[in-house]
């Protein structure tokens, strides 16, 4: 996590060679477009997604801040054992991404927009 580099999102999934292994599927500074670009619709995949906010602004000085959004895609066409195997996991991935201000678990990455973010 480094707030003044231009990387604001990064997505790991399963290895298909190996289904209990995390892999790196992508990261870049495309923010939500960039995660719908990376994410596999039809498999589980994390996300770690940076949003900035100002909130507040008077004259030239402002407040900016950084916070961190996890993004837990589990789409609804993955088996039903596929699921189960992976909802053991979820607790230490959401570990790895810790700490996250929101949590949005989405079952298809046409949930996922600015309006929800």
């Amino acid at each position: 996590r480094n707030d003044s580099s231009d990387t604001n999102f990064v997505v790991v999934g399963y290895d298909e060679n190996n289904p209990n292994a995390l892999i790196l599927l992508g990261s870049g500074s495309s923010g939500i477009e960039g995660i719908k670009a990376t994410c596999k619709a039809d498999d589980v995949c994390y996300s770690l997604l940076r949003v900035n906010y100002t909130f507040e602004k008077a004259g030239v000085i402002k407040s900016d801040a950084s916070r961190f959004i996890f993004v837990y895609l589990r789409p609804e066409s993955i088996p039903l054992q596929r699921k189960m195997k992976i909802g053991t996991a979820e607790g230490q991935v959401k570990k790895l991404f810790t700490p996250f201000m929101k949590n949005f678990e989405i079952s298809s990455l046409d949930e996922l927009n600015k309006d929800k973010v």
